[in-house]
């Protein structure tokens, strides 16, 4: 049947068209025409299945019609033309295979069925659409959806990995031998070092037990003019203990393994004692102080090594020997070999950072900062004790470090900080040479460092 209106206007499946002015009559014709499709279908529908189930009163179910289901809320709806009206995306609710979806036609127009669900509502006044419903989620989709983080901060995420990661690597490449870092910047691990790198300058590859022996024996002959040892209150050392034994810290231990009490400082009377029998003036009074501490620890030296069994000219070559260990230069050599000529750190001593009126800070593993004291040299502990006839020297040397000059960017410190290198060792030294006036040493164990800090990775 053709409508009399002159204009056919195409209904979507999801669109309501409203007519302005309401006709009674051509609302009676489209019910009856879609009361006619829906006759139809159900004539064809016990057709198709008295012919193959032997039924003949199917259900709205079969027919995928399911009159008593609303999807939206009924509207008034004023449906203009059925003549180009499909129905697309039908699948019946009621258990019906494929085979039962067919053309059902309308004098001229064919309206075609496929596969999909949908509902029809109808009452006497209001006529719905025929809608295909969205498809809902699983609940494992929603729980993944609802614990993924947005695709921008996921985004973020990886850059902020990426960046780190490429920092990380950059480091990596100039950390000293057996550090490591962590992914937050934690500077970790220990090593063992027995010869100075191949690229050191003076000793490259060189055994740390000789290169020692070798810098250490110059200082022990008396034939030598510009290094020989000398007399301090009457105690033979060599030359460099006048310099250095007041500004390092020296431990004596007896044969039960108790460390003797430290040497107390030289007291008000005897620097004023001191300058009076020098003459001089109360302006050196520092430098006296430093003196009569030097001759303090030449005098506690001396009454370690002695050995009653031994004569006085032996007991005064081993103070001389051991006295050579006792120096700054061992110290010197030990960050050489830790640090090397072209390592990008350099240590971080205590004058470069009074001078500029800093705080150097380290990082602990939370990130916080904490003061230290990079005292450089004068951080250097030496601990004498016995073994049988032999000495043992064991040094403690923590140390700082900072980025040498033109290695800021390789090793990123938050500002004025450092990271921890400590430093040990332990010097065996053969007491049968030593009262012979020579220089025997080894070095069991190497030298040992463990590093600790944090570098800014963020």
């Amino acid at each position: 049947m053709k409508s009399t209106d002159s204009s056919h206007q195409k209904i979507s499946r999801l669109s309501r068209v409203k007519s302005d002015q309401p006709n009674p009559t051509r609302t009676r014709l489209q019910k009856n025409k879609l009361q006619a499709i829906v006759e139809t279908s159900r004539e064809q529908k016990r057709e198709k299945q008295s012919n193959t189930q032997g039924l003949t009163n199917p259900s709205s179910e079969e027919l995928g019609l399911n009159f008593g289901e609303i999807l939206l809320s009924p509207s008034p709806t004023k449906i203009l033309s059925l003549d180009q009206v499909k129905l697309r995306n039908v699948e019946p609710t009621g258990g019906s295979s494929i085979e039962d979806h067919e053309t059902v036609g309308v004098g001229s127009r064919r309206l075609e069925t496929k596969s999909v669900k949908a509902a029809v509502t109808s009452s006497a006044k209001k006529i719905a659409n025929i809608v295909s419903p969205r498809r809902k989620k699983s609940s494992s989709s929603d729980e993944t959806q609802s614990h993924s983080p947005p695709a921008s901060s996921r985004d973020t995420t990886r850059r902020v990995a990426y960046r780190v990661g490429r920092k990380l690597d950059r480091i990596l490449k100039y950390l000293p031998a057996g550090a490591s870092l962590d992914k937050h910047g934690n500077l970790s691990g220990k090593c063992q070092f027995t010869t100075f790198a191949l690229n050191h300058l003076r000793f490259p590859a060189s055994d740390i037990q000789d290169v020692i022996h070798q810098e250490l024996r110059p200082f022990l002959k008396l034939e030598d003019e510009k290094l020989r040892p000398q007399a301090l209150d009457g105690v033979l050392l060599v030359k460099l203990a006048d310099a250095d034994f007041h500004r390092l810290n020296y431990q004596f231990q007896d044969t039960d393994g108790t460390i003797k009490a430290k040497i107390p400082l030289p007291n008000v009377d005897q620097v004023n004692e001191y300058l009076t029998y020098h003459n001089y003036s109360e302006d050196i009074r520092k430098t006296a102080e430093e003196k009569l501490r030097s001759r303090q620890i030449g005098h506690a030296l001396l009454d370690f090594v002695s050995d009653e069994n031994a004569t006085p000219e032996a007991n005064t070559s081993t103070a001389l020997v051991l006295s050579s260990l006792l120096t700054q230069r061992v110290g010197e050599l030990l960050t050489a070999a830790v640090y090397g000529d072209n390592s990008p750190l350099k240590m971080a001593s205590e004058g470069s950072t009074k001078w500029s009126n800093r705080e150097v800070t380290i990082k602990d593993n939370q990130g916080q900062t904490v003061p230290v004291q990079a005292k450089q040299y004068g951080a250097l502990v030496y601990t004498l004790s016995r073994e049988g006839n032999d000495f043992k020297l064991a040094i403690d040397f923590p140390t700082y470090a900072e980025a040498r000059d033109g290695y800021k960017g390789e090793i990123p410190l938050h500002e004025n900080g450092v990271i921890g290198v400590h430093i040990s060792t332990e010097i065996r030294v053969r007491g049968d040479a030593a009262r012979n006036g020579e220089l025997s040493i080894t070095l069991p164990s190497g030298v040992e460092v463990e590093y600790s800090g944090r570098f800014t990775i963020q």
